[in-house]
């Protein structure tokens, strides 16, 4: 399926409009494409697949946003792979997404936003205040003001926008939907959720020096500066891995993982069309400093829906007391 499809028929969040220019099919007119965050998953910080969708012949990666310029080769490669004929370099790089918006915003028709989360708020509302159709990676912001802020944003511009949860888009689960949701089932009173990340630290990693020709102050950006911690044999530290287990940067394993685990419960159970009555958290286990809890147990009680009873949702974390730090909890 051609990523015009895809982004047609998908959509990452409700509260979105789906991600598509709205060109006829027939037109030949290439979506130009800005990326911001490159680093991450495969060493990209778009989703591999999704970058691998964003290079076909209707569309062209015209420039990037990336603090580490040791990953910009790596954008280059992939879309050369897809491209062929491409001449990469003229793929123009910048550490700064601010700079690269107010030199390229009008020569881009849209932007792929895929940083940590700290850094999906703010671009994804200035690329909005262009005109810009956006795309952001799971979770949407950092916090709920950010999201209400993007909301209101788009409600204005108009572009159209999409947030990147791909477990949303399988086929799978809007079947699991319908099925929970024709009353297959019956009545869903209580759902127990676990995760067995730990997107936080225990203790914290020995501070390093961040890579060479890296722009650690835009990298941080607008959360509170910290040291770097680089990836050992021990811990993934903070850049590229795991900047989910810091306070100010990432959400921890709810935010990371929950988004893929809760959205299904969400979803069929339409707990988005209320708000829950309580949030009890009856067991939180703290770390290092500025982390995240490493084991958390949430329990959240919602009222009845439409057709559907009130529910107890409960969530589990972390690990056992006892257990060792090890860097493939993350």
């Amino acid at each position: 399926m051609r990523r015009r499809e895809f982004l047609k028929v998908t959509a990452g969040s409700a509260a979105f409009p789906l991600f598509s220019i709205g060109e006829p099919a027939a037109a030949k007119k290439k979506i130009r494409l800005g990326l911001i965050g490159c680093g991450g998953r495969m060493g990209l910080g778009i989703h591999y697949g999704i970058l691998n969708n964003m290079c076909g012949p209707d569309e062209e990666i015209v420039c990037m946003a990336e603090p580490d310029p040791n990953r910009w080769d790596r954008v280059r490669a992939v879309v050369k792979h897809h491209q062929p004929t491409t001449d990469t370099s003229k793929i123009r790089a910048f550490y700064d997404y601010h700079e690269m918006l107010d030199k390229m915003g009008n020569e881009i028709d849209a932007v792929a936003i895929a940083t940590p989360n700290h850094h999906h708020a703010i671009p994804a509302l200035l690329a909005m205040a262009k005109g810009l159709h956006v795309f952001v990676e799971k979770p949407m912001a950092l916090t709920i003001e950010e999201v209400r802020l993007m909301h209101a944003a788009q409600k204005k511009s108009g572009v159209a926008t999409q947030v990147g949860n791909h477990g949303h888009s399988d086929e799978g689960m809007r079947r699991l939907v319908e099925y929970i949701q024709s009353g297959a089932i019956g009545q869903v009173r209580e759902v127990w959720a676990f995760n067995d990340r730990l997107n936080a630290m225990m203790y914290n990693p020995p501070k390093a020096d961040p890579p060479k020709g890296m722009d650690w102050d835009a990298w941080c950006g607008p959360a509170p500066m910290r040291d770097y911690y680089a990836p050992t044999e021990d811990h993934n530290g903070i850049h590229p891995r795991d900047w989910h287990a810091w306070i100010g940067y990432g959400n921890g394993a709810i935010g990371n993982m929950g988004t893929h685990i809760l959205d299904p419960v969400f979803w069929a159970l339409r707990l988005g069309e209320v708000h829950p009555t309580s949030v009890e958290a009856t067991d939180l286990k703290w770390g290092a400093e500025g982390s995240w809890t490493w084991r958390n147990t949430l329990h959240w009680q919602f009222p009845a829906r439409k057709g559907m009873d009130p529910l107890t949702l409960h969530w589990y974390d972390g690990v056992k007391d006892g257990i060792p730090y090890k860097k493939t909890h993350v």
